[in-house]
């Protein structure tokens, strides 16, 4: 099953899969809006292969589990959002944070940090780390731990995403104890410049010396970098957030960026987003649109942080 099919596609090819006239009651039944349905049916093909048909079934039932969990609102979103089995690990781990930061170390820091931790996290660690980073820290092991952590290679199943997200969190206090070894309180200051209106941001920056300066903006997320996100990891950002945190925080923004947010929503919360924006929105009123600002640039930490989403910068 290729990853970038839509949501819509892959109940097209799942109505075939599993008979026209077995399961086109059950998706009417779903009152989709009818422009969705008329989708569905012109994307519903001929055929469906038997691999294709079996990648599909074992996708839809994990997507159930996703909305039966509370995870996702609809099997639509989770269809739209989920990996296949064999490659979905990879990806989660590459959008945690405490996986990213390792990724960016030299192979004697990760060690130095990994060292006392079980073998089978060690293990799990390096499956998750890109290759060539991998062999450098394995061989930094003295030969009992690599007899360990082979051990354990050898029994582990792929982990679940809960359980990469545990060691992502020990990861991340690992990583974290250590910088604030060499740091100081530098890391601290960080938080306390996230959804800081980007002038005054800006004019703090140029107060402080260069080295610093450099160190909190490669660090800092703004409302800009949301804006210059994919439509996807946009749609993740906003979709729990009220109409009228979105209606102040956009209401400035630029035409593309606007169309931009408006398709990341679904259609009916576009429309209430376009009719506070022109009809209730105050656009002078700027702490309430940089409280607004703020709320979604914590809201996409908050998603960075457990790996639902990435931010590209």
């Amino acid at each position: 099953m290729k990853n970038n099919l839509t949501g819509i596609q892959k109940i097209a090819l799942l109505i075939r899969t599993v008979g026209y006239d077995s399961i086109t009651p059950v998706i009417r039944n779903l009152q989709l809006p009818e422009d969705v349905l008329t989708q569905i049916d012109k994307e519903t093909p001929q055929t469906v292969s038997k691999n294709v048909g079996i990648d599909l079934l074992r996708e839809f039932n994990t997507s159930v589990n996703l909305v039966v969990g509370g995870k996702r609102e609809s099997i639509m979103d989770a269809l739209d959002d989920i990996g296949m089995e064999n490659d979905a690990f990879g990806k989660i781990s590459r959008k945690m944070n405490g996986f990213k930061k390792l990724s960016s170390m030299s192979a004697e820091e990760v060690c130095a940090l990994i060292r006392q931790e079980q073998p089978l996290h060690q293990a799990i660690i390096l499956f998750e780390l890109p290759e060539k980073l991998s062999v450098e820290i394995f061989n930094l092991f003295d030969i009992e731990a690599q007899a360990k952590i082979t051990q354990e290679a050898d029994q582990a199943e792929s982990p679940k995403r809960e359980t990469l997200m545990a060691i992502n969190a020990v990861i991340e206090d690992i990583v974290q104890n250590s910088e604030n070894h060499s740091s100081g309180n530098l890391e601290r200051i960080l938080s306390f410049t996230d959804g800081m209106e980007e002038e005054h941001l800006n004019t703090y920056l140029a107060c402080l010396p260069s080295d610093i300066a450099d160190k909190i903006r490669a660090n800092v997320l703004t409302f800009t970098h949301v804006t210059l996100q994919s439509e996807a990891v946009l749609s993740d950002i906003l979709s729990d957030l009220a109409t009228g945190d979105i209606a102040y925080a956009f209401c400035l923004c630029a035409e593309e960026e606007m169309n931009k947010m408006k398709a990341a929503l679904t259609s009916t919360k576009a429309q209430d987003v376009t009719f506070n924006i022109d009809k209730t929105v105050n656009k002078e009123d700027r702490k309430k649109i940089s409280e607004a600002q703020r709320t979604v640039i914590m809201r996409a930490k908050r998603l960075q942080s457990d790996g639902t989403i990435e931010i590209v910068r």
